[in-house]
């Protein structure tokens, strides 16, 4: 058995020398037992309290957190957490013990991975609508650590998972962003200049690409973004939708 919160996955039990099964978990309650506790329910009743389907397997490192912070760890967050542990679980079944923990490790490495990325994105001003002008030497500066990041994370992880596509798809992006403009390190803020306007359209372009996947990244494995890069998206969504012919 292992942790259901899908950024821990401790194992959880063990037996002794002499043969006793000892755990370092608990079945944790998604709607607390009693009024007072946390993530309380109304529309449960006891039976429903006390059965499996309001309970979640968490090591006791997690219980705590869960429920120390029940405003983030939300009924909806553990219920999504049970479900996706009990699919990956049933994926693992019957397989060798190499096997299982070769997907564990790949499985914890995407999502630390994910989580770093998604980290370092948000102290990048190149997502961010510029307070005056933008200087494309330094936007070609970001887009190259932003794509030397992406190689790295990528290879860190297990091909084909959902984290793994949307890195390959921004960096896509962000490399035809790059042959359109080739010319960016001699590039001078001008507004009258058709290659400095045709350079900024673009790169409001290549935000309104990339900031959804971030999001879609975020919400797979519950990362809680800034406010400002959240704000930044509904702006940047708001004007396709201003812009785009209907």
């Amino acid at each position: 058995m292992f942790c259901s919160n899908p950024t821990c996955c401790r194992f959880t039990s063990y037996s002794t020398s002499s043969g006793k099964a000892r755990a370092i978990a608990e079945a944790a309650h998604i709607n607390a037992a009693s009024a007072t506790g946390p993530r309380p329910s109304t529309a449960l009743t006891n039976d429903d309290l006390k059965s499996a389907t309001n309970g979640i397997w968490l090591c006791k490192i997690c219980h705590d957190k869960i429920d120390g912070d029940q405003s983030f760890y939300t009924e909806a967050m553990l219920n999504e957490w049970k479900k996706t542990h009990s699919e990956f679980v049933q994926k693992l079944v019957g397989k060798d013990f190499d096997l299982v923990h070769f997907e564990l490790y790949a499985r914890s490495r995407n999502i630390a991975q994910s989580i770093s990325f998604l980290g370092f994105l948000e102290g990048k001003r190149v997502f961010f609508e510029a307070l005056d002008v933008e200087h494309p030497d330094q936007v070609l500066e970001s887009l190259i650590e932003i794509r030397s990041r992406i190689t790295n994370a990528r290879g860190q992880m297990k091909p084909g998972e959902t984290a793994s596509k949307i890195l390959l798809d921004m960096n896509r992006n962000i490399r035809n962003f790059l042959t359109a403009n080739p010319q960016l390190n001699n590039l001078k803020c001008d507004g009258s200049d058709p290659d400095f306007i045709k350079f900024w359209n673009e790169l409001q372009t290549l935000r309104s690409d990339l900031l959804p996947k971030v999001i879609e990244m975020a919400d797979d494995v519950k990362y809680e973004l800034s406010t400002e890069l959240k704000d930044e998206h509904r702006r940047l969504q708001d004007l396709k939708q201003i812009y785009t012919p209907t």
